[in-house]
């Protein structure tokens, strides 16, 4: 995959999430659960996970939400 394609995961997928606060988490877990896409972000040299990314709506101080 390459960088800002868009990834749909299994409903059953259990992402590690890398968030500064539980709404955030909140809504990052309510996305994958209605399967929505996460965005495919740049990866890391050694590869062994994919690194995704999502942005949040303006209400949350936090922009973006990251997982593997």
């Amino acid at each position: 995959m390459k960088r800002h394609d868009w990834a749909y995961l299994r409903l059953d997928a259990r992402p590690a999430f890398a968030a500064a606060d539980e709404a955030a988490l909140a809504f990052a877990r309510d996305w994958l659960a209605r399967g929505h896409p996460f965005v495919v972000a740049r990866q890391p040299e050694q590869g062994g996970q994919l690194a995704l990314g999502l942005a949040l709506p303006v209400e949350f101080a936090t922009r973006r939400v990251a997982c593997t």
